[in-house]
């Protein structure tokens, strides 16, 4: 392009495809420095646009028969096509790196042309072409790839997983996901699924596998697990684990699904819903054995357990943790390095004193909690009071239904934790460290005695947690509440500046606050001095449209009312770096206009 090659590695990357179209089209030389990186990207491709990429995968095909001397009825069905000089993959498979869905090339790569009297294919079936595709592309990587019954019925598309698809993705899912609880009830044989794992590379970064039974037959009589054996699977590198439920029964289901988790000592994130009391003992011996760089467990779900639909759940698979299924857990997660450092339990789990027990090995290391189950409130706040790395601290629901079961309020006498002896606060371990939190607290009724020293005894305690950036104290601002039953908190805090909201006055880190769902009183002259007191000030969600607060802040600070957050219980680390990059342009574009303005 310059005739300067380490200036054209520089420039060429960075320009977008149709720049790179244009560059293509100067002359002779631009078009050969260009190409390789146009066609590095192959794009999602509208439907009309597979028929193109298939005709070009069709003729290198022809062409290396032709190479090799194809038979004549090639040359019959294809008349014309191998009249062309090298085809375009073959110049430039060898750069062709990021694809679309794998899948979807197989099935949009079947044969177009049969005979008309026997119906039999006259071209190469789909997945010759997509060996042939593969052969062409040797630094290959395809996107996700999700797996279902159909495609385990299919011999052939199973060897094409295994030798040319899985071994170059970065994500696989096995099972269904996000429909219904139990939309599909995926099975698999423990000898496919060996096949399938065993071909896998250390490209692969994450694993989702919702199985609803896993069939054991003759061919896996190699699987026997070997407690003394090393983690050093094919699939070496997988950081994210995610078990919905693991099926089977027998010695050679729980044969295979030891042998599975021998390959697992690079995971560091690990989510568990509905797998069996059988299954995750265990898990829990091989979180011990085999995951040694563990530090983020996500435990349970969000379902809602209320009343008569408990039993409907229950009959689709959902399963409840107690203390002491938590409890084994986090014993197992013990001789991992420092311990846990993010721990999720969902609204099907219980936290009693034998798991918070045991929670208390990982306290040095722990920075993230959240809990929306069932959940002892003196536990609870003895995490508060003496974790010394805590960073967040949630027990409010922050997706997008919430009901009453996923809510706890704590009483606001056991949050303040009052020392009566010394009549002052008892010092809190996470008061430098704590900048998100979380948590409904249940004040008393308004006709006692002590209900606004009680106020500010409150607000003296989240005073003192002076790095706070998030404060939630009502429910998720993502939800129409409209449409689901919740009831509102009314014993909560009035957060007026007559009950001491003033004392909040040294909170200058605080960019949000969330009181959706709240019986408070806030009004126009509470709302003025948050603006006013909170220099990094960014949402207050949660007041009522049709307040004065709520009217003066749109019309004065339009950009207040919006909520900042991103829930965020399944994303990894790539996940929360993408919407950090979003929200960080959001907040480019609203200065932007400010300076406009």
């Amino acid at each position: 392009m310059f005739d300067i090659p380490e200036l054209d590695a520089m420039v060429i990357p960075k320009l977008d495809r149709h720049s790179l179209v244009q560059c293509s089209q100067v002359n002779k030389r631009w078009y050969r420095a260009v190409m390789p990186q146009i066609w590095k990207e192959l794009p999602e491709l509208r439907l009309s646009k597979w028929a193109p990429l298939r005709q070009v995968v069709l003729e290198d095909y022809c062409y290396q028969q032709q190479q090799q001397q194809t038979p004549e009825r090639l040359e019959e069905a294809f008349p014309g096509v191998l009249d062309f000089d090298v085809p375009v993959l073959t110049r430039y498979g060898a750069y062709m790196v990021d694809f679309p869905d794998a899948l979807d090339l197989v099935e949009y790569f079947r044969p177009t042309i049969k005979d008309s009297e026997t119906d039999v294919p006259l071209e190469p079936s789909e997945y010759d072409l997509f060996r042939h595709l593969s052969e062409r592309c040797p630094e290959r990587q395809f996107p996700k790839v999700h797996l279902f019954n159909r495609h385990f019925s299919q011999p052939a598309l199973v060897d094409l997983l295994a030798d040319c698809i899985l071994p170059w993705c970065t994500e696989w899912a096995i099972g269904e996901f996000y429909g219904e609880i139990i939309a599909e009830r995926t099975v698999v044989s423990t000898t496919t699924l060996k096949r399938l794992f065993s071909k896998a590379s250390a490209k692969l970064e994450a694993l989702e596998i919702n199985l609803y039974d896993v069939i054991s037959d003759d061919k896996d009589l190699d699987l026997q697990w070997n407690p003394t054996a090393s983690s050093d699977g094919s699939y070496k590198g997988m950081t994210y684990l995610r078990l919905m439920r693991c099926g089977g029964v027998g010695d050679g289901a729980w044969n295979f699904w030891h042998w599975f988790f021998q390959g697992c000592g690079d995971v560091s994130f690990l989510c568990l819903e509905n797998i069996s009391k059988d299954m995750l003992g265990n898990l829990a011996q091989a979180i011990g054995l085999r995951m040694p760089k563990l530090e983020r467990i996500v435990v349970g779900d969000y379902s809602h357990l209320d009343g008569d639909e408990e039993e409907v759940q229950l009959d689709q698979g959902v399963v409840r943790y107690l203390d002491h299924d938590l409890a084994l857990l986090f014993l197992a997660s013990k001789g991992i390095g420092e311990g846990l450092k993010e721990i999720d339990c969902g609204s099907t789990t219980t936290l009693g004193p034998v798991a918070f027990q045991m929670l208390d090995m990982h306290k040095n290391a722990l920075l993230d909690f959240e809990s929306r189950g069932p959940a002892s409130h003196e536990g609870l706040v003895r995490i508060l009071s003496t974790y010394p790395r805590l960073c967040r601290f949630a027990t409010i629901n922050d997706l997008f239904y919430p009901s009453d079961f996923t809510y706890m309020d704590t009483p606001a006498s056991l949050f303040v934790d009052w020392d009566e002896f010394i009549q002052s606060y008892r010092p809190w371990q996470c008061e430098s460290t704590l900048h998100t939190l979380y948590i409904g607290i249940e004040m008393p009724e308004p006709m006692e005695d002590h209900y606004m020293e009680m106020h500010r005894k409150v607000y003296g305690r989240l005073a003192r947690l002076t790095h706070l950036e998030e404060l939630w104290l009502g429910h998720s601002p993502y939800t129409e509440y409209d449409e689901i039953e919740v009831s509102y908190q009314e014993d909560c805090l009035q957060l007026t500046l007559e009950s001491g909201l003033e004392i909040l006055g040294g909170l200058k880190n605080l960019k949000g606050l969330n009181v959706a769902h709240m019986e408070h009183s806030m009004g126009v002259a509470e709302v003025q001095w948050m603006v006013k007191t909170w220099p990094k000030l960014k949402s207050i969600c949660g007041l009522k449209e049709e307040s004065e607060a709520y009217l003066w802040l749109k019309n004065n600070h339009p950009n207040l009312t919006k909520p900042i957050w991103y829930p965020l219980r399944y994303y990894r680390d790539d996940d929360k770096e993408e919407k950090d990059e979003d929200m960080k342009a959001e907040e480019e574009e609203e200065e932007v206009v400010k300076m406009e303005e």
